[in-house]
C-alpha cells in the first residue's frame, strides 16, 4: 500500500502526544493527517505495513518511520513530497 498522503499515528491516552500531533498538523497547514493508535483505520495501516503495534508512526510517500525516527522522517517525506511534485512548464 503506497501512501500518498501523510499519515502520523500517535498515541490518545497521552496528552503530550496529542498536543504534538495536534501542532505538527496546524504547522502542516493539514498536510500530514493523524489517526489515534487504537482508531480501526490504523490497525489497517499496522496490518498492511506489518508495523509493531503501539509505535508511533509517520506513513507517507512510500516510505514508513516509527518510534524516533518518525521525527526526522518528517522532513524525509516533505522532501520526497516536494521532489515528486511535477515541474511547472515555462512558456
Amino acid at each position: 500500500m503506497t501512501t500518498r498522503s501523510v499519515i502520523l499515528l500517535y498515541r490518545a491516552t497521552c496528552a503530550k502526544c496529542r498536543v504534538l500531533s495536534l501542532m505538527l498538523v496546524w504547522l502542516s497547514l493539514g498536510w500530514v493527517r493523524r489517526l489515534p493508535l487504537m482508531s480501526p483505520e490504523a490497525a489497517a495501516l499496522y496490518e498492511a505495513h506489518s508495523l509493531q503495534r503501539g509505535k508511533l508512526a509517520v506513513i507517507g510517500y512510500g516510505r514508513i518511520f516509527t518510534g524516533w525516527r518518525a521525527f526526522p522522517g518528517i522532513a524525509v517525506i516533505a522532501a520526497l513530497a516536494i521532489c515528486s511534485r511535477p515541474a511547472k512548464k515555462q512558456t
